[in-house]
């Protein structure tokens, strides 16, 4: 190799590294290189670095039309006009004299940007420099801009979500940050200008700042002023719920002040009048009667607790508790819908007639509440009660229908016979018991222990012995179904063997119970009984569903839950084998803090039927909103329909509604065979009562499920499977 070849070859290595060299800085630069092939064609030349910036190899845009073919269709003209020369950028600073470089029109972009598709499939965004030669060959460069663009792009979605928020924002700022009152407005977003009908002069795009003052009056803006001079010097945010401004009457507003990384303030104001309003109508839901309106009981004991609070021999009240005598004959010789007009004109007499009503309460089915301040003793207290019977002596128009009602009284007198709401309330339903049995249908409570007091305390001793020696006992009376003859379930019977007076029944013990706190160790003992017993069924090949029954204290009691879990988890109770009866009585007594409590337990996987319906005048439309499966028609129905036609309407009609709310039913009380045929006819799908079986121990049980199975099948000529 001569001399001059070996120099060459020298000169062209290095050549080939600054080209190497040149391809890289373009390629970590995001610069790709472009020339046409000739003036006019759509082919172009493009720098090695166009692979590693936009994944195409340089060869690909030797294709008419390629190039152009990439660029996103909203940007085309942009893309043209860029090549045509009507926006040219000079790259060459004057080192190419021939080119013609355009000047861009006044507000035009120096430097269009269009989209052009990567080879990887993502649009990626470039800046397109071009110059022009007066032989018309265009050559410039692609500048990769993406990162830049996208984070502008995202800016100004995020300027639009502000824009487009429903809440009211506004940027403020405090020129003097020792002087709250040069707080002033810089931006504000549509929500704000209609919130406050803005000028959009005033505040806007391009308008200078404005003084607080200039758009709320003297008492908004001191307080804006002092929450954002707060923040601005702390730099912890700040909250306030519904705020009530005079410049946005009959709106309520929540308030968020932040500051921002350069000092500004943001102002977030969230109109949440709708919201508060239906929270209100929330609290009063849950706080009133629904069908009268008066305050439902749980309200009513918590006002009975804050007025007896303030009383004192000086100051006395009275508690007087009235009860509609016989509204069930009224409801089933009128309807239900008449018996509703009825306790809605009933409360709205007493709220009118009664002097000194300081509360009416609606706290039961028939059963209202009324505390009258002041009362001095028991003669005005009597003189009270006789008022009350004279008020309600006038008939109530009833759709035209004139009906006399007659009504029970008792009263308690605070402090004299009590000092708290339960006592009060527990004496004045004693006073009431026993207005009921007398011919004026009114007692006022003397003071007096009631006779029986000391054999309640015997016999609440005596119970709890009986509890610590385990006396009480199950029994399980079964539930025959109608269709299958099989039998469905078992109800759990607490029943309370006592040497001297033999087995006595729950309602003999259980109101002592609930009052005395021997309730919550006795439900936990009846919970694991019935547990075990539908494991033993389960195990003695019988697929039976145990129920037992959940008082009112029961329901409320914090601790059932948390002990329920723990039989669950420890594999000791099934859910799906254990049912829950709760009475609709007692339901209804608190229906939003019963359901609460109910769903609860059916998240658990507990099944929950109600017991005793018809004794609580609670409608099936009211039934369709708790999370029961079930209810059981109370005897008081049931043993009647035999005899009394509109007992046996009111029965099937049940059984019929309740199947269209996909709940099913059971009829408790079934006395005698054609009772039990009726019921079959009407679709029930349980029964039990004395005709099928009385209450029997857990031991003889299965074999009292065989021989009722059996009976069945031959009632209903069904072969013996």
């Amino acid at each position: 190799m001569t001399e001059a070849e070996r120099a060459r070859r020298d000169a062209e290595d290095r050549l080939a590294q600054v080209r190497v060299a040149y391809d890289t800085a373009l390629a970590e630069t995001g610069v790709v290189l472009f020339q046409r092939t000739a003036p006019g064609h759509d082919a172009f030349h493009v720098s090695a670095s166009c692979t590693a910036a936009l994944g195409w190899a340089p060869a690909t845009f030797l294709t008419p039309g390629v190039l152009r073919g990439l660029v996103h269709p909203d940007d085309l003209a942009t893309w043209d006009a860029a090549l045509s020369g009507q926006t040219v950028i000079d790259l060459t600073h004057g080192t190419d004299p021939s080119a013609k470089v355009a000047s861009p029109a006044l507000g035009a972009d120096p430097s269009p940007i269009v989209r052009l598709r990567s080879a990887t499939g993502p649009w990626r965004y470039v800046r397109v420099e071009s110059v022009t030669s007066a032989s018309g060959l265009t050559r410039g460069a692609l500048v990769d801009v993406s990162a830049d663009e996208t984070h502008r792009h995202t800016m100004r979605r995020f300027a639009e979500v502000v824009e487009r928020d429903p809440s009211g924002c506004l940027l403020l700022e405090l020129p003097d940050p020792t002087d709250p009152s040069s707080l002033v407005i810089i931006a504000a977003n549509r929500a704000a200008h209609d919130l406050f009908h803005l000028d959009p002069g005033l505040v806007g795009i391009g308008a200078p700042a404005t003084p607080i003052d200039a758009v709320l009056g003297t008492a908004s803006a001191q307080l804006v002023r002092a929450a954002a001079f707060d923040v601005a010097h702390t730099g912890e945010p700040m909250t306030a719920e519904r705020l009530a401004l005079l410049e946005v009457p009959g709106t309520y507003l929540d308030l968020r002040l932040d500051r921002l990384a350069d000092g500004t303030l943001a102002l977030q104001l969230t109109d949440v009048t709708a919201t508060a309003a239906l929270e209100e109508r929330l609290r009063h839901q849950a706080s009133h009667d629904a069908l009268t309106g008066l305050p439902n009981r749980s309200l009513f004991e918590d006002r009975l607790a804050s007025a007896l609070s303030g009383a004192s021999h000086d100051a006395p009240a009275a508690l007087v508790l009235v009860d509609i005598d016989r509204l069930r004959d009224h409801n089933d010789a009128l309807g239900l819908h008449l018996g509703d007009d009825l306790l809605v004109q009933f409360g709205r007499r007493l709220v009118r007639e009664v002097r000194g009503a300081a509360i009416v309460s609606r706290i039961g089915g028939d059963e209202f509440a009324v505390l009258t301040v002041p009362c001095a003793g028991v003669a005005e207290a009597t003189e009270r009660a006789h008022a009350v019977r004279c008020a309600l002596a006038a008939p109530f128009d009833l759709d035209g229908h004139l009906v006399h009602v007659r009504a029970s009284v008792g009263v308690a007198l605070t402090p004299t016979h009590g000092s708290d709401a339960r006592s009060v309330l527990r004496i004045a339903q004693r006073a009431l018991d026993a207005a009921k049995s007398v011919p004026e249908g009114i007692v006022v409570h003397d003071g007096a222990e009631p006779e029986g007091s000391i054999h309640r305390l015997g016999l609440l001793s005596e119970l709890r012995q009986g509890l610590a020696n385990r006396d009480l006992e199950l029994r399980y009376q079964p539930l025959l179904d109608l269709r299958s003859g099989r039998v469905a379930k078992v109800e759990a019977v607490l029943r309370w063997r006592h040497d001297q007076h033999g087995a006595r029944l729950p309602v003999e013990f259980l109101e002592l119970a609930e009052h005395s706190g021997l309730i919550q160790p006795l439900t936990r003992w009846v919970l694991g009984e019935t547990a075990d017993a539908a494991a033993g069924l389960a195990r003695a090949g019988h697929d039976v569903v145990v129920s037992t029954n959940l008082s009112l204290r029961n329901l409320f009691d914090p601790d059932l839950e948390r002990f329920l879990v723990l039989l669950i988890d420890n594999g000791e109770l099934d859910p799906t084998s254990v049912e829950l009866e709760v009475a609709e009585t007692e339901l209804m007594d608190d229906p939003v803090r019963s359901r609460e409590v109910l769903v609860r337990l059916h998240t658990l996987g507990l099944r929950i039927v109600v017991d005793e319906f018809g004794t609580g005048y609670t409608s099936l439309a009211t039934m369709q909103h708790l999370p029961v499966s079930g209810l059981k028609i109370d005897r008081s129905f049931v043993g009647t329909i035999a005899d009394d036609p509109a007992d046996a309407s009111i029965v099937r009609s049940t059984i019929e509604l309740c199947h269209d709310l996909g709940l099913g039913v059971a009829a408790d009380g079934v006395a005698d065979a054609g009772t039990l045929s009726m019921l079959a006819a009407f679709g029930c799908d349980l029964a039990q009562g004395p005709h099928l079986s009385e209450p029997v121990t857990a031991q003889a049980l299965p074999a009292r499920i065989s021989e009722l199975e059996s009976a069945a099948r031959a009632w209903s000529g069904a072969p013996n499977h």
